[in-house]
């Protein structure tokens, strides 16, 4: 039983460590991106880790599209092929 409460103690552990760090570094690419023009991270580390069901189903969208053209340039291929 300790070991499982020591494992889940590290895990919350290191999961905070990730927001904090991730959250900083948002704040600090948004300062300077103001200040350079350039972009700025926009996702925390909980929009990565576990993504939102529009996020899944966008990706997925993604997924179909690209099997798509693979399967266009496939077929292009093998045409040229003879």
């Amino acid at each position: 039983m300790r070991y499982v409460s020591s494992r889940i103690n590290i895990k919350t552990t290191d999961d905070i460590y990730r927001f904090y760090v991730t959250n900083a570094l948002k704040i600090l690419t948004s300062n300077t991106a103001r200040f350079a023009g350039g972009s700025e991270l926009t996702k925390t580390y909980r929009d990565i880790i576990s993504p939102s069901e529009d996020e899944q189903e966008e990706e997925q969208d993604g997924d179909a599209q690209a099997q798509e053209i693979i399967a266009r340039m496939k077929s292009k291929i093998a045409k040229v092929r003879g």
